[in-house]
């Protein structure tokens, strides 16, 4: 294994937001008096998640600061598990898993993909660093070869083709390749959200968007809006008033603000405050 060094730019500071807080309060209190250092693993796997996938130095001061612990151990324990990511890897990260089974069953066409579509060379930030990709050891879905993981989300029994539409898809945000009327519309999206709270967002809202979904999806009908269970509750109670050309659903794994597109071609996953802060 290389020898892995933290990124040479490093944010000055860090500290949990609310939800990231209330989840390492919830962890270490599981832990007996006096036991609450071997918490260190799942904080760091929190602090991860809400850094855009990357743990800085910060981050790890803050987390011996929080479970009283050396700076040093939590540096020890971040730099050898090879799922900390010491330097930018972008909000979106694809690993390909290239271990036997799924080399077999053709991976080395899903590192096509990648190169095709994000970069050339592993551990290489997109052109708007905003996603990168790498291959990985074995992820524990061999049945189903050759697989990726994007994020937290498994898809496996992939093909080049099956790849490239699934990065095509994410890829009209991860790269910003986002043609001139998906962008009007997300343009569109962010003025409604200017100075409102998404439980008093109106129907017409989440009709926009399901134009946005449409423009990912193209003429596919089989199309499942994700939200965050809180703007599921919103949405639901406005079904009975409103014709939406999709399917809505809540998925534990989505924040508040965010919601994912799935069909059978395509997935793409869109923070609306992050809609708010680029347009």
């Amino acid at each position: 294994m290389s020898l892995r060094r933290p990124a040479k730019e490093q944010p000055e500071s860090f500290e949990f937001n609310p939800s990231s807080l209330e989840a390492a309060k919830s962890i270490v209190s599981k832990y007996p008096e006096g036991k609450q250092q071997s918490a260190v693993m799942a904080l760091l796997y929190i602090a991860q998640r809400q850094n855009n996938n990357w743990i800085p130095l910060a981050a790890m001061k803050y987390i011996a600061k929080f479970l009283e612990m050396p700076y040093i151990k939590v540096y020890e324990v971040a730099t050898f598990y090879t799922m900390y990511n010491l330097s930018p890897v972008g909000k979106y990260f694809v690993q390909v898993c290239t271990t036997t089974p799924c080399m077999i069953r053709g991976a080395n066409k899903l590192v096509e993909a990648c190169k095709e579509k994000i970069s050339q060379n592993e551990n290489e930030l997109s052109s708007n660093k905003s996603c990168s990709w790498m291959e990985v050891e074995c992820l524990g879905a061999c049945v189903n070869a050759p697989m990726m993981q994007i994020n937290d989300d498994y898809y496996e029994d992939l093909d080049k083709e099956k790849t490239l539409e699934i990065l095509f898809g994410a890829s009209n945000f991860i790269k910003g390749e986002i043609e001139s009327q998906i962008s009007e519309l997300v343009l569109n999206v962010a003025s409604d959200l200017a100075g409102t709270k998404i439980d008093e967002l109106p129907a017409p809202f989440f009709e926009k968007i399901a134009r946005v979904a449409k423009q990912i999806v193209g003429n596919e009908t089989d199309v499942t809006v994700y939200l965050s269970a809180d703007d599921f509750k919103v949405i639901d109670a406005l079904e009975n008033d409103t014709n939406f050309i999709y399917n809505f659903g809540e998925k534990e794994t989505l924040k508040r603000g965010e919601f994912e597109v799935l069909s059978r071609k395509s997935t793409a996953k869109i923070s609306l405050f992050d809609m708010t802060e680029e347009g």
